[in-house]
């Protein structure tokens, strides 16, 4: 039988090589027959370790509180009116980090920020939610943000100009593709950073946004003569060297726009800013008006507390 196979595999004589493998290979001896009658043996089952038992639930624990963490860093969106759309980072009406919220003309969004307060998105509006070191806070990329935060809490919105630091109160931030806008504190008090500087509005005060940085604060209601001159100042390179027509147009309500105006200019000007502000409010007698013409900190604090706008260090 071996040998009628071997012939059906090779005709004729093998080479040498395979000629002396096959030799070797009839020499081996057979494998014994297999007891296939022979009962079963069954192994014992080794106990589970306990490492092995709890990894797949640990495993699936640290997965689900994965999922729990990311939706409890997220922002609820309610549509207020119209198709609100959510991108990036954003999932069943829900916003994380780095997701956006976009609205065209005809729509409104709701964000609520937990345990701080709520943001509302205009038409026309698109806002990034984003983080500034360890504090919660949105960028406003174009359109209308208003925001309401609970009292001592913060809430930082970027803008293209300068971010506005709502600290418990209500404000409004606009700002359009070119990057010009307006931000108006109805409530509380705002402190505006922008271009290294630091203004501080309290409520019914407004500043202009503009890609040079933003204008000094100014009372919404001041007179229209006071607005119109103190424009003059939002531009830097429009700056008259003389302010005594600006002056002449201020109240002692206007005493926190001439605050602001001070590290604005210099030299003569300087000082008649800091005369006439001193004409229409109390100043501290024992701050002397040297130490605010060299704009030092304790002494521009000490001025700015005796404008009855609320203390310095609340803007902190």
């Amino acid at each position: 039988m071996r040998e009628h196979f071997d012939d059906q595999l090779w005709q004729g004589e093998l080479p040498p090589d395979l000629e002396r493998v096959r030799v070797w290979a009839a020499a081996l001896p057979l494998p014994a027959e297999p007891r296939w009658n022979a009962p079963r043996i069954r192994l014992a089952a080794r106990p589970a370790t306990r490492a092995q038992v709890w990894l797949p639930w640990a495993a699936g624990f640290l997965v689900l509180a994965g999922l729990g963490l990311i939706v409890r860093d997220t922002w609820r969106v309610e549509a207020l009116s119209g198709r609100p759309a959510l991108s990036g980072m954003a999932f069943a009406g829900r916003v994380g980090l780095g997701g956006a919220v976009t609205t065209d003309e005809t729509s409104r969004a709701r964000l609520e920020v937990p345990g701080r307060g709520m943001a509302i998105l205009g038409p026309g509006g698109r806002v990034i939610r984003g983080r500034r070191g360890v504090e919660p806070g949105l960028r406003l990329e174009r359109g209308t943000l208003e925001t309401e935060v609970d009292a001592r809490q913060r809430l930082v919105i970027g803008t293209s100009v300068g971010s506005a630091v709502n600290l418990g109160g209500e404000c409004t931030v606009a700002v359009n593709d070119s990057g010009r806008g307006r931000l108006e504190v109805a409530r509380g008090h705002v402190k505006l950073e922008s271009a290294g500087r630091q203004d501080l509005l309290p409520a019914g005060y407004w500043a202009p946004l503009a890609s040079t940085g933003a204008g000094v604060p100014r009372r919404a209601d001041a007179s229209a003569s006071f607005l119109a001159a103190v424009a003059l100042t939002d531009n830097p390179a429009c700056q008259a060297d003389d302010f005594t027509p600006l002056l002449a147009q201020a109240s002692a309500s206007d005493a926190i726009t001439l605050w602001h105006l001070l590290p604005r200019v210099r030299g003569k000007v300087r000082r008649q800013v800091a005369e006439r502000m001193a004409s229409l409010v109390q100043v501290p007698e024992d701050v002397a008006i040297e130490r605010v013409l060299a704009l030092e900190p304790a002494a521009l604090e000490a001025w700015w507390n005796a404008l009855g706008a609320g203390r310095y260090e609340d803007f902190r």
